[in-house]
């Protein structure tokens, strides 16, 4: 077996038990001393995390095998890929920016609900007390008015108990 195809085995055997980092220096080695080898770099392309870093892969190789049928076509899927990805994400972001949008007006409609309650309530608690405060009013201008009276009668009483004290020294003088 000649020493690629053992370093390829190998490669494929560390990118298996998880050692990803191992496999893509394994790879890195092979594809230095030949960059030509498609079977080489196609591994390494898997061993990749993401789209971006397997479509930079593709172009490189590309460079050394430019009519390359096979690398053109899975780097026309991966663009299409990262095409589809950014369109999701954008999705995403636009239905999350509709929903805070939403939970916005919520807010805005919660919050004005509550001052438009505020103000009715600040609105009658100001009227019961107005009415409270007339309702004493009048209560007390009716109490004024009858201690008024009685005040007038009094005044009378003592002007009467004042003659009649005046008639009474008169009388005793006499």
């Amino acid at each position: 077996m000649p020493r690629q195809d053992r370093l390829l085995s190998r490669a494929s055997e560390l990118a298996g038990a998880g050692k990803r980092e191992d496999a893509c220096l394994l790879l890195r080695a092979v594809i230095r001393e030949d960059p030509h080898n498609e079977r080489a770099w196609f591994q390494y392309v898997r061993t990749l995390l993401t789209v971006e870093e397997q479509i930079e892969a593709l172009k490189e190789f590309l460079r050394y095998d430019p009519g390359n049928k096979r690398a053109q076509a899975v780097l026309w899927t991966l663009w299409e890929k990262k095409l589809g990805e950014e369109q999701a994400g954008q999705a995403a972001q636009r239905e999350a920016v509709r929903k805070y949008r939403v939970l916005g007006f919520a807010w805005l409609a919660l919050f004005l609900v509550t001052l438009g309650a505020l103000l009715v309530g600040a609105l009658w608690l100001r009227q019961s007390i107005l009415e409270g405060w007339a309702n004493r009013y009048e209560a007390l201008s009716a109490e004024h008015e009858r201690l008024q009276q009685d005040h007038g009668a009094l005044r009378e009483v003592h002007a009467t108990l004042i003659a009649q004290q005046k008639g009474l020294e008169q009388s005793y003088q006499r």
